[in-house]
């Protein structure tokens, strides 16, 4: 059995199956605006996340929140979220809720009507994870407006097709997600038996004269630009806290430095950069003085773990005041570049095997996705395969790759 096909005239899809049908978005959702008011506090609270929709614990000090939380919406099992706002900034536009709770007023909630809740999201998170709804856009903060969202055309197959579709992805996407999976565990024992190099490499070395960390460098924030003037090409490249942000026509730095994350889950994470760049006021620049080697101050640092010292308010922040008044040691100049050129070789070693592993997580999540494209936009007809009992899994994207989508109220 195979699909035969008629011509469609969305942006980001020129056919589907003939029996398929185009309904628009107003159809199949039914947006919900009911917030909690004074009552916030019977309601736990949801995020958007990478992992889909999830509870977060307010206590944890992770992500922004407000000062109210009563403008807030709530959100019933089996309703999706969108995001239809800064849609090429946010991590995930799109989630289907498995949780009672609330989310930020700035979201857009929707009840589901006639169309299987899965095959909806495999959907949007398909057009999600390639930005196709660009053409939507309006606007510098690139806004899908509601009407425009709700007049759109969804590509519809009969209700059992949807159902089959949804278990055959479910049965491959596990499939996929358990090897994806198995390879993030190998990457992080690789990094945890480079913590475990680094520390023995950096302890052991020999007679050492104690000091301050402001005696080794000279630590300063970066300078805050915005995300509207963070480009995705450019000159000059954009450090935050977290790595490379985006580019930008002026540097604000130019050399060796070491950055550090000060804000956010991963404040304290160490870079090396030797080139001409922008560092933003979520960055620490580093420059080290005579006194300390760069490539030893870089181990050194990974070494005393700084996210330990993180402070947990509005969201998680290293005080640069705080932190140069640690104390710390350096051996001789001499020591230190032994020492640097040890990990360098060690390190290198052990990134080679972790950057391998990644590309392969790359091969396999660009396979998956081309087979949820391929299945729910009608190019592979699954009608007649039989799916077989299978474990799910789900792909848990780690903390550097699926941040929090800050719970603030936006407008």
């Amino acid at each position: 059995m195979s699909y035969s096909y008629k011509s469609i005239h969305l942006p980001w899809l020129s056919q589907i199956p003939k029996h398929w049908e185009l309904v628009r978005n107003k159809v199949l959702l039914y947006e919900t605006k009911n917030t909690v008011g004074s009552e916030h506090a019977k309601y736990q609270l949801l995020s958007l996340t990478k992992n889909g929709v999830i509870i977060r614990d307010i206590s944890s000090g992770k992500g922004k929140f407000p000062s109210d939380f009563g403008t807030y919406k709530t959100v019933n099992d089996g309703q999706i979220i969108f995001c239809l706002f800064d849609v090429d900034e946010t991590p995930r536009t799109v989630g289907l809720s498995k949780h009672n709770g609330m989310i930020t007023g700035a979201y857009d909630v929707f009840s589901i009507n006639g169309v299987n809740p899965c095959f909806l999201e495999y959907y949007y998170i398909l057009l999600d994870d390639a930005k196709a709804m660009r053409p939507l856009y309006t606007g510098l903060r690139k806004v899908i407006s509601i009407n425009a969202f709700m007049q759109t055309y969804f590509p519809l197959p009969p209700r059992p097709e949807q159902d089959q579709i949804v278990r055959f992805l479910d049965w491959k996407v596990s499939g996929i997600n358990k090897l994806i999976n198995a390879k993030r565990r190998q990457i992080e024992l690789l990094r945890e038996k480079k913590r475990v190099v680094v520390n023995e490499a950096v302890s052991n070395s020999g007679n050492c004269q104690k000091c301050k960390l402001k005696n080794l460098a000279f630590f300063k924030s970066g300078t805050n630009l915005t995300s509207l003037e963070i480009e995705l090409a450019g000159k000059y490249p954009v450090f935050g806290g977290n790595g490379l942000r985006g580019y930008y026509p002026e540097f604000s730095h130019t050399g060796e430095y070491l950055l550090v994350g000060r804000q956010g889950a991963l404040c304290g994470n160490i870079h090396y950069v030797n080139e001409k760049f922008w560092a933003t006021e979520h960055a620490v620049t580093v420059k080290p003085y005579d006194i300390a080697n760069i490539r030893w101050l870089y181990y050194f640092l990974i070494g005393m773990n700084l996210n330990q010292y993180s402070m947990a308010a509005a969201q998680p922040g290293l005080s640069v005041e705080y932190i140069v008044n640690l104390p710390a040691y350096f051996p001789t100049k001499d020591k230190q570049l032994s020492i640097a050129e040890y990990l360098d070789k060690k390190c290198a070693q052990i990134d080679s095997i972790i950057n391998k592993l990644n590309d392969e997580i790359s091969l396999f999540a660009e396979y998956r996705t081309r087979l949820i494209s391929d299945v729910v936009t009608g190019k592979v007809d699954v009608r007649g395969v039989v799916v077989p009992e299978f474990e799910a899994v789900e792909d848990f994207v780690g903390e550097e790759e699926g941040d929090f989508v800050a719970d603030e109220e936006t407008s």
